[in-house]
């Protein structure tokens, strides 16, 4: 009797280790899948920058360039001119 209920045990433990084995192998497949989906992610990401960014640079030209420095400029001339000798102007 003693036997037959060490053996049951042994059988329930064993039963028990396999089915955590289990658990343990299926949330390491999710991990991996998720992982791995992510960097599906992060690759597609950067592929579609690496494209903007060529096409940006595609289409710049000199003359767009010039464009939005004209654009951007506020009107105001540089506070310091001259070649190798500075001349500083300072507003009062």
């Amino acid at each position: 009797m003693a036997l037959i209920a060490a053996q049951k045990q042994q059988e329930a433990a064993k039963i028990e280790a396999e089915a955590k084995i289990a658990i343990a192998n299926s949330e390491a497949e999710a991990a991996r899948i998720k992982a791995e989906s992510e960097a599906e992610v992060i690759r597609i990401k950067a592929e579609a920058e690496a494209k903007a960014n060529k096409e940006i640079a595609a289409s710049l030209t000199p003359e767009f360039i010039e464009k939005i420095k004209y654009e951007q400029w506020n009107g105001q001339l540089p506070t310091v001119t001259g070649d190798t000798t500075p001349i500083l102007t300072i507003d009062p």
